[in-house]
């Protein structure tokens, strides 16, 4: 994996209630982030957290740089949320494994 290559990566917080993780949501969106998505805890799940979920087009390197983890970590805190990490696919082994058709 290049960890210089420009790829979509997924950002994913937690947030206590369902007004918080629509107010982080809102805050993404402003700060030029995807489309956040807000997803509600399960029904029968004892964690009553809200996951709210948003894509960067960006490198490995600029997402784990530390100032831009502390940023993420900032925006977090603001909200009384919890930043959940960073995740992305991983195709670029299958593309150098594939024949030319």
């Amino acid at each position: 994996m290049d960890p210089q290559r420009a790829r979509k990566i997924d950002l994913s917080f937690c947030a206590p209630d369902e007004d918080t993780a629509r107010r982080l949501a809102e805050a993404m969106a402003r700060n030029e982030m995807s489309s956040p998505l807000i997803l509600g805890p399960a029904d029968d799940s004892a964690d009553r957290r809200w996951l709210v979920r948003t894509s960067v087009d960006a490198t490995v390197d600029f997402v784990t740089a530390r100032g831009n983890l502390v940023t993420f970590l900032l925006l977090a805190d603001k909200f009384d949320c919890d930043y959940g990490g960073w995740g992305t696919a991983v195709v670029e082994a299958a593309e150098r494994g594939r024949k030319p058709s």
